[in-house]
């Protein structure tokens, strides 16, 4: 018996069984269904059920930045959220297979006279920062008709090493206030850390190391930097003030590092990597507490070369390494490794950057190309090949200085920055 002579009762019960990815087709078919998943999507939050069902909590906390998801099963039921956030959490991750069968338009975002060089760059939310060789970190306009427009945060006094941002609002219950818990991190080589609110243009500028603070990690309203010097000063974690203002305090500090020079570092959920120079990959867990920790765990001991950068979400460990080599691991896996020797007989050049955002991964080259792979699910990273990309992009004549991945509402987006052609954004739309 087709479906559409069942009772029209019936047939909405069965409909509101299904998936999302089969909730986004089944519309289509014809109006009746459309009507179904149109009540379902107002009166029985069937989006909320569809992002709890389907998508893996790490990556339900990547897409929407709200951290209690991963400690609570449910959601609360006094947070009720309209729909379309659901939804558009829901269309986001569904977005991103866009990159398998389909090629990227590009637009200009920085053009070479205007700034110097883009050192590292952050796209979160369809927000936009980068850092320059000067010590600009400026905030940038990604729509289409603004090429070229940016808004200047804060002004280190040497080469800006990473940047990030970050919200502080964390739960449902406070997320009317989205818009306003965005906060802008930077860090440089002249040892300066720079807390910025886009929307105030407040900023609080302190120093904690008396070295280069080489990298950036944030989770939900606190951040973690990777600076030389760390023996001694530690690894603390800053937590940002929710309000308007831009004062931090420091929650814990993570103590027990072989090496003074931390290169790299990421943190997720109560959890912090750091790797160093001489590499080693240590594991903190931060104390609920409040007190410091000094008791690391050893994961990793990577003999060829440094940790340049540092990609983990509780189930995946990937990590670059100065010579351009990359190890990852998957659960409780051990590392596996493509050596910087291979990579030159596979890409016939040499990784420098890369930036993994739940589903996607892209790998910036030295030739200038990007590598991008597309996870279909969790157990995709099990099988992972650094030699079959699921697609590339030419981003520019010489080589990638920095990447990072997002979504503008549309589709998914990749920008890329190399020392000769600026900023450019790459971004991928359902085909017509």
């Amino acid at each position: 018996m087709e479906l559409l002579h069942l009772p029209k009762e019936l047939q909405f019960h069965i409909i509101s069984r299904l998936d999302g990815f089969s909730l986004l087709n089944v519309q289509k078919v014809c109006k009746l269904w459309l009507e179904i998943v149109e009540s379902l999507e107002t009166t029985v939050q069937i989006w909320k059920q569809c992002c709890l069902n389907d998508i893996p909590r790490n990556i339900l906390v990547q897409l929407t930045g709200i951290t209690e998801l991963m400690n609570n099963k449910e959601i609360k039921e006094s947070a009720n959220l309209h729909w379309t956030f659901w939804k558009e959490i829901y269309l986001d991750y569904e977005r991103m297979s866009l990159v398998r069968d389909n090629q990227p338009k590009t637009t200009q975002v920085m053009f070479t006279t205007q700034l110097s060089a883009c050192t590292s760059l952050r796209l979160k939310d369809n927000i936009l920062v980068s850092g320059h060789t000067d010590g600009s970190v400026v905030l940038w306009d990604t729509d289409d008709q603004g090429q070229g427009y940016f808004k200047f945060l804060t002004k280190h006094r040497s080469h800006v090493t990473a940047v990030d941002v970050l919200n502080t609002v964390e739960n449902m219950r406070d997320i009317d206030d989205w818009v306003l818990g965005y906060k802008v991190i930077s860090v440089s080589r002249d040892v300066g850390i720079h807390v910025n609110n886009p929307l105030t243009n407040a900023v609080q500028r302190f120093v904690h190391y008396s070295g280069s603070v080489n990298a950036v990690s944030c989770y939900g309203g606190r951040f973690v930097v990777a600076a030389d010097s760390s023996i001694l000063n530690g690894q603390p974690i800053w937590q940002v003030s929710e309000s308007n203002s831009v004062d931090t305090r420091v929650t814990s500090t993570l103590y027990g590092h072989e090496e003074s020079c931390i290169s790299a570092v990421a943190m997720w959920n109560g959890e912090v990597l750091s790797g160093d120079v001489i590499g080693n990959l240590f594991k903190w867990k931060i104390p609920v507490d409040g007190s410091d920790c000094s008791k690391p765990i050893h994961i990793a001991k990577f003999s060829v070369s440094y940790t340049k950068a540092i990609y983990y979400d509780g189930h995946v460990i990937f990590c670059l390494l100065g010579d351009g080599s990359i190890c990852w691991r998957v659960g409780s896996s051990k590392f596996q490794t493509l050596p910087n020797t291979q990579e030159l007989e596979v890409f016939s050049a040499t990784p420098v950057c890369m930036a993994c955002r739940a589903r996607l991964l892209a790998i910036g080259l030295n030739s200038g190309s990007v590598l991008i792979y597309f996870f279909e699910n969790q157990k995709s990273w099990d099988d992972f090949n650094p030699s079959q990309p699921t697609s590339y992009i030419k981003a520019s004549q010489d080589s990638v200085n920095s990447i990072d991945i997002g979504d503008d509402g549309e589709g998914p987006v990749i920008v890329t920055s190399s020392t000769n052609e600026g900023i450019s954004k790459f971004y991928w739309r359902p085909p017509e």
